[in-house]
C-alpha cells in the first residue's frame, strides 16, 4: 500500500515541475507574437531590441534540458512550430544539446546482456568502456566483432522508457486542461500535437525502428555515389540495443576552407538535396533532424547520414499537397498556396481566408525581386505555417517539419560549399518530380480503370442527353432534390400534437380527481369519493393506452425508415 502514495507524490511533483516551467516562461502574447515575428525581425535586429527576447529563449531551452529527455525531445519538436513560437525561440530550441553524464559501463553491459541474452565479452571481441557519446536517451560505445568489423553499439539508458511514459502522462493531463479552458488550446490543439509527439517518441525508443530506417535509407541512397548510412548488424539489434558499422569521418561543421579542397562539395551538396527532395515528395519520408551535427564526411568523399531514429512518413495526399505548395511558392502564386493549405490544414471557427491570402501575398511579394533559384523554400514554408496560425487555419504538422528539414539542408550545403544555392537544385528537380507524378498517375491499372469509366460514360451519354433535351423541348424536365420529405414532416407534427393533447387531458383528469378527493360525498368507493376514484382509474387506463400506442407506432416508424435506407 505504500507504493501507490509514493507514485502519486512523484506524479504530483512532476506536475509541479512542469507548472513552474510554464509560469517561469509564460508571458502575455508569447504565442501571438509568433505571427508578428516576421514583421518585427528586421526592426529588432537593427535596434538590438531582440537581445532580451533571445536571452529569454535561451533560458527556456536550458530549462527544458534540465527537465530531462522527454522535454529535450519536446523542445526539438517545438523548434519546428513556426506557427506557435517566435523566431528567437525556434532558434534556441533547434540548438538544444542532449549531452549528459554517462551511465556507468556496468549498467550498459547489463542492458546489452539482458536484451541479447549473452555476455558482452562473448558477443564482442573488444568493447570500449569509454563512451563515444552520452545522451539522455542512450549512449554509444565503440566495439569490434569477432570477424574484425568495427562497430558502434547504441544502448538505451536503464529506466528511460518508464521516465518518458510518466512525463508524457503529466503532459497529457496539462494539455487536456489547456485545450478545454483556453483560446490558445482551441487554436492549436495541444492534445493532438502531444499525441503525435508521443507516437513518434515512443517509436524512437524502440531501436529496431531505427534499424529499419537505416535499411530503408540504404535502399533509397543505393544509386547515390556520395551518400551513405551506417549498416545495422541485424542479429545484434533489439528494442534497447542497436549495433551498426563504425564510420570514420569528420562532422561537416568541422570542415575548414582548406579541407574543402579535398572533395567536390558542390557535387555532394547537389546530390544530398536531390535525395532529400525525392525522399520527401516521392517516397514520403522525412528525416526529421538532418542538421550538420548528424552528418559525417569520410576520407573517400562520402557523406554519411546519422541518427535516423526520427523519420516521419507522409501519405500520398500529403505528398501531393507538398509538391503543389512547392510549385506555388516557386511561381509566387498566393491563391494557389491558400488552396493547398486549406486542403491540407484544419479550418477553425474564426478562419479568415482573405487574411491568409493577404499574408501569403505579402510574404511572397518580399521575395518578388529574387529569382526562383534563390528563393528560400524552407524559410517560406515555415513562414506559411506562421501565417496559417494567424488566420485561424491549423496548418498540417508536416508543413513545418518539411520546412525545417530544408533549412537544415541549407546549413549542411553551406558547410560543404558556401557558394552552393540549394533552391537551384530544388527548382531543377521539379521537372523530375512532375514526371514522377504523371507516370504514377499513368500506371497501367489506373489507365485501364480510367479508360473503362470513360467508355461507360460515352456509351450512356447519347441516351441521357436525348432524355434531357426531350424534356426541355416538352417542358416536362424536372429536377428532384431529396432534401425534406414534407408529408413525413407533417405527419410527425400531427402525431406530436395529438400526443400532447391527450397528455394534457389525462393530466387534467388527474388534477380534477385530486381536487374531488377533498369534497365530501355520500357515494364512496374504496373509502374515497366515487367520482375521484373513477377519474383516477380512467386516467390510469388512458395513460397506459397512450404509452402502448407510442411504443407501437414508433417501432413501426423505425422499421419503415430502415426499409427505405
Amino acid at each position: 500500500m505504500g507504493i501507490l502514495p509514493s507514485r502519486q507524490t512523484a506524479r504530483l511533483s512532476r506536475h509541479g515541475d512542469v507548472l513552474r516551467l510554464i509560469v517561469r516562461h509564460a508571458r502575455p502574447g508569447l504565442i501571438d507574437q509568433a505571427g508578428l515575428e516576421a514583421e518585427l525581425q528586421d526592426l529588432e535586429s537593427a535596434s538590438g531590441g531582440g537581445q532580451e527576447e533571445a536571452e529569454e529563449a535561451a533560458r527556456f531551452a536550458d530549462d527544458l534540458e534540465g527537465m530531462g529527455p522527454t522535454f529535450v525531445k519536446l523542445g526539438q519538436v517545438l523548434s519546428t512550430r513556426a506557427d506557435l513560437l517566435p523566431q528567437h525561440y525556434l532558434e534556441a530550441l533547434s540548438r538544444l544539446q542532449d549531452d549528459v553524464e554517462p551511465v556507468p559501463v556496468a549498467d550498459i553491459r547489463r542492458v546489452i546482456e539482458e536484451d541479447l541474452g549473452i555476455d558482452v565479452d562473448d558477443v564482442f571481441e573488444a568493447f570500449d568502456d569509454e563512451p563515444l557519446a552520452a545522451a539522455s536517451v542512450a549512449q554509444v560505445h565503440r566495439a569490434r566483432l569477432g570477424d574484425g568489423r568495427e562497430v558502434v553499439v547504441k544502448v538505451q539508458r536503464p529506466g528511460i522508457a518508464e521516465t518518458v511514459r510518466k512525463d508524457l502522462e503529466v503532459l497529457s493531463d496539462l494539455a487536456r486542461v489547456v485545450d478545454a479552458t483556453t483560446e490558445v488550446g482551441r487554436r492549436f490543439a495541444f492534445v493532438d500535437f502531444l499525441e503525435s509527439f508521443r507516437t513518434s517518441f515512443v517509436a524512437e525508443l524502440d531501436f529496431r525502428t531505427e534499424a529499419d530506417n537505416l535499411h530503408i535509407f540504404a535502399d533509397l541512397l543505393a544509386e547515390r555515389d556520395h551518400l551513405d548510412v551506417p549498416t545495422p548488424v541485424d542479429r545484434l539489434v533489439t528494442r534497447r540495443v542497436l549495433t551498426m558499422t563504425y564510420v570514420e569521418g569528420r562532422r561537416v561543421t568541422e570542415l575548414t576552407p582548406l579541407a574543402r579542397h579535398d572533395f567536390d562539395g558542390a557535387v555532394i551538396a547537389d546530390e544530398l538535396v536531390r535525395a532529400y527532395i525525392d525522399q520527401i515528395l516521392v517516397k514520403g519520408l522525412v528525416h526529421a533532424d538532418p542538421h550538420p551535427g548528424n552528418m559525417l564526411l569520410t576520407d573517400d568523399g562520402r557523406l554519411v547520414l546519422l541518427d535516423l531514429g526520427m523519420v516521419a512518413r507522409l501519405g500520398h495526399r500529403m505528398r501531393q499537397h507538398m509538391l503543389d505548395l512547392t510549385l506555388a511558392i516557386a511561381e509566387q502564386r498566393a491563391d494557389q498556396a491558400v488552396e493547398v493549405l486549406e486542403a491540407a490544414g484544419t479550418r477553425l471557427a474564426d478562419y479568415d481566408r482573405s487574411t491568409l491570402e493577404a499574408h501569403i501575398a505579402e510574404l511572397l511579394s518580399r521575395h518578388a525581386g529574387s529569382s526562383v533559384a534563390t528563393l528560400d523554400t524552407g524559410s517560406v514554408m515555415l513562414q506559411l505555417s506562421r501565417a496559417c496560425g494567424n488566420a485561424d487555419l491549423r496548418p498540417p504538422a508536416e508543413l513545418a517539419m518539411v520546412g525545417k528539414a530544408l533549412l537544415h539542408l541549407d546549413e549542411v550545403t553551406r558547410c560543404l560549399d558556401p557558394d552552393f544555392v540549394p533552391n537551384e537544385t530544388i527548382v531543377d528537380h521539379t521537372g523530375a518530380l512532375m514526371r514522377h507524378q504523371v507516370s504514377e498517375g499513368a500506371s497501367s491499372l489506373r489507365v485501364a480503370r480510367t479508360a473503362l469509366d470513360s467508355a461507360r460514360m460515352m456509351e450512356n451519354l447519347p441516351r441521357h442527353a436525348d432524355r434531357i433535351l426531350g424534356g426541355l423541348a416538352d417542358g416536362t424536365l424536372s429536377i428532384k432534390v431529396d432534401a425534406i420529405d414534407e408529408d413525413q414532416l407533417l405527419r410527425g407534427i400531427e402525431k406530436m400534437a395529438t400526443r400532447l393533447t391527450v397528455g394534457l387531458v389525462l393530466a387534467a383528469m388527474i388534477v380534477g380527481a385530486s381536487l374531488a378527493m377533498r369534497v365530501e360525498s355520500s357515494v364512496e368507493l374504496l373509502g374515497a369519493p366515487a367520482i375521484a376514484v373513477v377519474f383516477f382509474v380512467l386516467a390510469f387506463i388512458g395513460g397506459m393506452v397512450l404509452l402502448g400506442h407510442v411504443l407501437v407506432t414508433d417501432r413501426k416508424d423505425r422499421a419503415q425508415r430502415r426499409r427505405r435506407t
